[in-house]
């Protein structure tokens, strides 16, 4: 009865360590837990996009939009790996974009790209790596043609982002462009 007793007190200390631990690390048992233990957490989600084992999500918080990527191990633990704030590249502007990349284990970049467009015209966001000069291209074949990335994201309740693993030459200096609903081609900045 004794050796009973304490198996199940060992027991119990080691469920309630393991559960200690992935808390304190951040993880949980489902997205919206993983969601609610990342800083900030405030929001509604407006943008959900699920890749393999990785999903991105957008929340709009009372005064700023956030871009999260929430990982999965399998399928159990979730994650939040990367977290960016959508923000205007001029003060008076009203389109946010943000990107983050980190890098990961196969050293690649985690990389996400996320865009929060005003215009409700606007139906696609075409987003690249270019070098661009004084003069931006509105000609899509010329764009994809100077870059060696080339996304192109439908805009879905004004809201578009994705979830890429990119090599380190690739991972940054990126261009936002949208398209609306006539085929025009309208720069929104870096």
């Amino acid at each position: 009865m004794k050796k009973h007793k304490l198996l199940v007190v060992i027991l119990t200390i080691c469920v309630c360590s393991v559960l200690f631990f992935l808390k304190m690390s951040g993880y949980s048992f489902s997205k919206e837990g993983a969601l609610k233990y990342s800083v900030p957490y405030d929001g509604d989600i407006v943008y959900e996009q699920n890749f393999s084992n990785h999903t991105l999500v957008i929340l709009k918080g009372k005064q700023e939009t956030y871009a999260k990527l929430i990982k999965s191990k399998w399928n159990v633990l979730f994650q939040v790996t990367n977290v960016s704030v959508l923000g205007p590249l001029y003060p008076d502007e009203t389109n946010l974009r943000t990107w983050s990349a980190h890098l990961n284990s196969n050293k690649r970049y985690d990389t996400i790209l996320a865009i929060e467009v005003s215009d409700p015209r606007f139906r696609k966001v075409i987003i690249t790596n270019e070098k661009i000069d004084n003069e931006k291209s509105t000609d899509v074949e010329e764009i994809k043609e100077n870059s060696n990335i080339f996304i192109e994201l439908n805009i879905v309740n004004g809201y578009a982002g994705t979830f890429q693993e990119l090599d380190s030459k690739d991972a940054g200096g990126f261009v936002f462009r949208a398209i609306d609903d006539t085929g025009s081609i309208k720069y929104l900045g870096r």
